[in-house]
């Protein structure tokens, strides 16, 4: 099973912008647990992250 994750605009600052109330935990270390897991149930998972919506398309997941 192949799962694929799309992280959108601004979840980059993540850890940085406003950590009072997102908290520290940055965007590489949610990919990171998720990786953890995946490879826990055998299961390849794959995250993409853009700044913008546009680069979230259907052209680009399923390029993927």
């Amino acid at each position: 099973m192949k799962i694929l994750v799309l992280n959108g605009p601004n979840l980059n600052l993540f850890g940085r912008r406003e950590p009072h109330i997102y908290g520290t935990t940055t965007l590489a270390q949610i990919n990171e647990s998720i990786a953890v897991l995946a490879r826990e149930l055998d299961v390849t998972v794959e995250t993409i992250q853009s700044v913008s919506y546009t680069h979230l398309t259907l052209p680009t997941i399923y390029s993927v």
